[in-house]
């Protein structure tokens, strides 16, 4: 019988029998866990607000036994909450798939210091800017960096060469080929796509990067793919994200 103090993002809420909901959260201490929340349907409680998906909070988790898969709520404070960032169609997407990447990738009770300082810090970024799908990919690439899905990108994976016009994406190899030596390969990346990816994935700036819509387009078809292949489960919200047009602006990051 133990109890977990920590700082928790909530990634995602679904409600179970009666007033109690299940919430998934990655902490910064435990990693990402589920938990369970007592009573929260009633009109009368407080912890159902904040830990509305995305909110930041301090929450006090009950284990009663060591291998136990749910634990319980028992107190919740709320850090931050983030109405800019929860009003907006397209940030509350990017949201989504910033949560969704992290479920996907991480294991529960995993505690990875990293990619809690990385979701943090976007969220408290695209509270106070705009939040851009270029963005999501740049987090997205040091998400798969982090957790060892991580993209072949510098080179085609059969002959080495480095630079092209165009590419196209081998799941199986987690890579590049150049036309030359495609197959059957059907994924076509712009030379602009990859090589953004390129450098994100070495460590460059998205701020200090050229890029143009299309560019940001095919690294989300990309990254579908990528993460759906070699992760084995496909994001939604990321579905939802490519049928949003959103003018290209220039780019900064958290």
């Amino acid at each position: 019988m133990s109890y977990h103090a920590t700082e928790a993002v909530t990634l995602r809420r679904w409600r179970t029998q009666e007033a109690d909901a299940l919430y998934l959260l990655f902490t910064e201490s435990l990693g990402k866990v589920t938990a369970k929340a007592r009573g929260v349907a009633k009109s009368t409680s407080r912890i159902a607000g904040m830990l509305q998906p995305h909110n930041r909070t301090h929450v006090i988790l009950y284990q009663k036994q060591e291998d136990q898969d749910i634990l319980s709520v028992t107190q919740v404070s709320l850090v931050r909450r983030y109405p800019r960032l929860q009003g907006d169609l397209k940030s509350l997407t990017l949201a989504a798939c910033a949560a969704e990447l992290i479920d996907f990738c991480t294991g529960e009770g995993e505690p990875n210091r990293v990619i809690w300082s990385l979701l943090t810090k976007l969220l408290d970024f695209w509270e106070e800017n705009e939040a851009t799908e270029a963005q999501l990919a740049a987090f997205a690439l040091r998400i798969l960096k982090e957790t060892g899905f991580e993209p072949h990108l510098a080179a085609c994976a059969k002959c080495g060469v480095q630079e092209r016009s165009e590419w196209y994406y081998s799941p199986e190899r987690g890579a590049i080929l150049c036309p030359g030596c495609r197959r059957t390969e059907r994924l076509a990346l712009s030379g602009g796509a990859v090589c953004t990816m390129a450098r994100l994935t070495a460590g460059e700036k998205l701020s200090a990067l050229s890029f143009g819509e299309q560019d940001v387009k095919d690294m989300l078809l990309f990254l579908d793919e990528h993460i759906c292949y070699h992760v084995g489960r496909r994001s939604r919200a990321l579905r939802v994200l490519q049928q949003i047009a959103v003018p290209l602006n220039g780019e900064s990051e958290p």
